[in-house]
């Protein structure tokens, strides 16, 4: 329990503890303000319905309240509305408060992963991610910061509740229920079709909030290198932050049966005073009911609730404890010039890939990567990434030595295809720009022709308004490439890695993508290409052929380069 309590006060922030501390207050002060109520209902129905001397020397009997007696009842009904009213403004600020920090934790998490060690990324179950990034900062808020402040609550209530029956009588022990049983089935019927309408919005909006997520995890290497993390976070924050408001809004609903039922409650004991009024032998039952009435409905369920929400931070103390966000550094838009491998060795466990590869290409190079599966061509894109580290040799940039971290924050100028297309279930444009941001024409008409997407637009319902269904169903295979091509494209990166763009490409579409993949390098721009295709080696002005016993003929200049496992 204490380190349950530990966990849940370091999750907070500042601001966040501070306010915690004034809804602990305020539901104290509800609390406090209930027992003080129902001790004044007792008093009253002391005066009301106990001993003619009792009833003689009370107060109302001076003054107004003696011609007409019901008027302090009324006006002690008003005031409990009242203070129902404000009850249910405290639990209202307490559930706004818990989608706040249940919307903060869950985007630090999906941060968090985004900040992932690539192994980890590779070696860690996606659903692992999910319960932490979706299902951890409802739990944290539901059953740790709730139940610390329920506790806290109930731990008070508790003790000033049997304080005040024990200094009235200690031998209250008999149960009043039957009164509460027709206002609870009213409201639940009138508060139904809320509930229902707050059900359906949170049904959607958790599916869209999954939905962007699921993206937003897929979207690891993309986001990363193209600076998109941000983007693909505040698509998934805003799906989350209606779904966060449905849910604690249905909380708040379900607050209300128990403040309108002691509403009801209530006025049916004043009721029954009035009724009794004449009755001199139901005095003492009224009296003994108003009084049980502290211990039946705040004594009892308080030490039941502590139990309860004492078991519950335990069962769920994992879910604060949320891993710290390392933050990458995004370094600045500096273009790439040159870079080179010296001596690169890497493997996978005991399964060495690359041996003393020693490579290099300069401003101006169109590179043609040529091996057989599993030789070590997307670990050497992961490499020049930073995705992972050398075992070996050195990887130099712009002349530097740079290790894995310094290589990440060349991102910025760095494009990026990877074999398998990676889209959003959003717009055309939304898939291109990969942001919110609005697009900068010329760049993207640039992207459109030299993927050749702009012959798809035509094809396609709203053109570059129309939605790529999730993870492209929609669009084929040489559609579903051009449209990560041109994202590349649209970056005007001074560094491209291209992994098979052209495997779902025909004859003609190749041709197109290479003549402009040959015009960015004429430009000044590294192209780095991995592809099986000699008509695609043709166009390269150097081709890297990776331990391949002939060269592809049509390749205009070739360095073959052992040192590539199998």
């Amino acid at each position: 329990m204490k380190q349950a309590i530990r966990h849940t006060w370091r999750s907070l922030t500042p601001a966040e503890r501070r306010r915690f501390l004034l809804l602990c207050a305020g539901d104290i002060a509800v609390s406090t303000v209930d027992l003080a109520f129902l001790a004044a209902l007792v008093w009253i129905v002391q005066c009301w319905a106990g001993p003619a001397e009792i009833r003689n020397a009370s107060l109302w009997r001076r003054g107004p309240f003696a011609t007409h007696p019901g008027l302090l009842l009324g006006l002690f009904f008003v005031a409990f509305l009242l203070k129902n009213g404000a009850a249910y403004a405290v639990v209202r600020a307490q559930n706004a408060f818990a989608a706040a920090v249940a919307l903060r934790l869950g985007t630090r998490a999906l941060e968090a992963y985004q900040q992932l060690p690539y192994h980890q990324y590779v070696h860690t179950d996606s659903a692992a991610h999910v319960r932490s990034v979706n299902f951890h900062p409802l739990e944290f808020c539901q059953y740790l910061l709730a139940g610390l402040q329920g506790i806290a609550t109930q731990c008070v209530l508790i003790t000033l509740a049997i304080g005040a029956i024990l200094a009235y009588d200690g031998r209250l022990f008999v149960l009043l229920l039957a009164v509460l049983l027709p206002p609870a089935a009213g409201t639940f019927y009138l508060i139904r079709k809320r509930l229902a309408r707050a059900r359906l919005d949170i049904r959607n909006s958790n599916e869209h909030s999954m939905q962007f997520l699921r993206e937003a995890l897929g979207g690891y290497v993309e986001g990363n290198v193209h600076g998109a993390n941000a983007f693909l976070a505040a698509r998934f924050a805003g799906a989350r932050e209606r779904f966060s408001r449905a849910f604690f809004g249905s909380l708040s609903l379900q607050a209300m049966p128990p403040r309108v039922i002691e509403t009801f409650a209530v006025g049916g004991l004043l009721l029954l005073l009035l009724l009794a009024r004449s009755d001199a032998s139901g005095a003492s039952f009224l009296v003994t009911a108003g009084a049980f009435l502290a211990a039946a409905y705040k004594i009892i369920p308080g030490i039941v609730k502590v139990i309860n929400l004492g078991g519950l931070m335990k069962a769920y103390s994992f879910s604060a404890e949320a891993a710290p966000v390392a933050r990458r550094t995004t370094g600045s838009a500096a273009g790439v010039r040159s870079l080179a491998l010296e001596r690169v060795s890497f493997g996978y466990g005991a399964r060495p890939v690359l041996r003393q590869v020693s490579l290099s290409a300069v401003a101006g190079d169109l590179v043609g990567i040529s091996a057989a599966s599993g030789t070590g061509k997307s670990t050497l894109f992961h490499l020049l990434l930073g995705l992972i580290e050398a075992e070996e040799g050195a990887i130099r940039v712009n002349g530097i030595v740079r290790n894995a971290s310094a290589r990440q924050a060349l991102w910025p100028a760095v494009a990026y295809v990877r074999q398998a297309p990676f889209v959003l279930h959003d717009t055309v444009l939304r898939n291109i720009l990969f942001s919110g941001e609005a697009p900068d024409d010329e760049r993207l008409r640039r992207a459109l022709e030299g993927s050749g997407f702009d012959a798809v637009l035509p094809t396609l319902a709203g053109g570059l308004e129309a939605i790529v269904a999730e993870g492209g169903r929609n669009l084929s295979g040489g559609q579903l490439q051009r449209l990560c091509i041109a994202r590349a494209l649209y970056r005007n990166a001074s560094l491209l890695l291209l992994d098979e763009p052209a495997s779902e490409l025909d004859a003609a579409g190749e041709a197109s993508l290479m003549q402009c993949l040959a015009r960015l390098a004429a430009e000044g721009r590294i192209v780095l290409l991995i592809t099986h295709r000699r008509q695609s080696l043709s166009y390269c002005t150097h081709t890297w052929i990776l331990d391949e016993p002939e060269a592809p003929a049509a390749a205009p200049a070739h360095a073959r380069l052992p040192g590539f496992g199998r």
